[in-house]
């Protein structure tokens, strides 16, 4: 059956910079997994406008996007919206040598002696994180508490909401950042576990199909930084979203 004509549809995007443009990979916006969507949605209605608003950005928090989330709703009210689509978590979780005080601190050094704390820092990374001298800079209690908050707002604030898990990263990543793996299963069970805590909730496992879906890694992933998508991973985003799409 031919779905029947949609009114005005809107999208909110929320996250980290993953679900953004990446120059060096030359993927443009209407390449990324969210302006995918929108074509797809347009195609599928027939009509009415389809707006996607970007409320994604670089190495955001989870409290962060929630903080960003409350303003955005300061401006658009309590209206309930089409679909968010939710990707978050990298940032959260990975290892680090310095903690969020500490890299303050050390901002506020002069600058040749702060070069050279970092330059060391860079050098030492996996040395330090394999001996367990890590921060990450929202621990998983904190984590969970902020996540469950978010959610709760973003299933009364649209129709459907699409949780977007922690995609893998390139393997040079994980071995300049011991512990980066195991990191990101952690924080993809807790995603995985509040996720199903509202019925308009809708898991994508990422981290699944990259893993498991018998496509190289590198296919998905830029080569300058082995984290950000191509455009063939964003078109694999896209495809996973559909396919709950078209559960609904």
């Amino acid at each position: 059956m031919k779905p029947e004509p949609m009114s005005d549809f809107f999208a909110l995007v929320l996250g980290d910079s993953r679900s953004l443009p990446t120059v060096t990979a030359k993927v443009s916006y209407l390449e990324t997994f969210p302006y995918l969507m929108r074509s797809w949605w347009r195609a599928r209605a027939g009509c009415g406008e389809v707006t996607i608003w970007p409320g994604a950005d670089g190495s955001l928090l989870i409290r962060d996007v929630l903080a960003r989330y409350r303003k955005f709703r300061f401006y658009f009210g309590d209206t309930r919206l089409d679909v968010c689509l939710f990707m978050v978590g990298l940032v959260d979780c990975a290892p680090r040598p310095l903690s969020w005080g500490a890299r303050d601190r050390l901002s506020r050094w002069p600058e040749p002696l702060k070069h050279l704390v970092i330059r060391g820092l860079h050098r030492a990374r996996p040395w330090l994180l394999s001996r367990g001298w890590f921060f990450r800079f929202t621990e998983p209690p904190r984590f969970r508490g902020t996540l469950a908050e978010l959610l709760e707002l973003l299933s009364k604030g649209f129709r459907r909401v699409y949780v977007l898990n922690i995609a893998p990263v390139a393997q040079r990543n994980y071995d300049r950042s011991p512990g980066l793996k195991e990191s990101i299963i952690e924080y993809n069970a807790v995603l995985a576990e509040e996720a199903v805590r509202f019925s308009n909730l809708h898991f994508v496992d990422v981290w699944g199909d990259f893993v498991n879906g018998g496509v190289p890694l590198d296919a998905y992933l830029c080569d300058d930084d082995g984290m950000h998508f191509t455009a063939q991973g964003h078109r694999r985003l896209q495809e996973l979203i559909v396919q709950e799409e078209l559960k609904q």
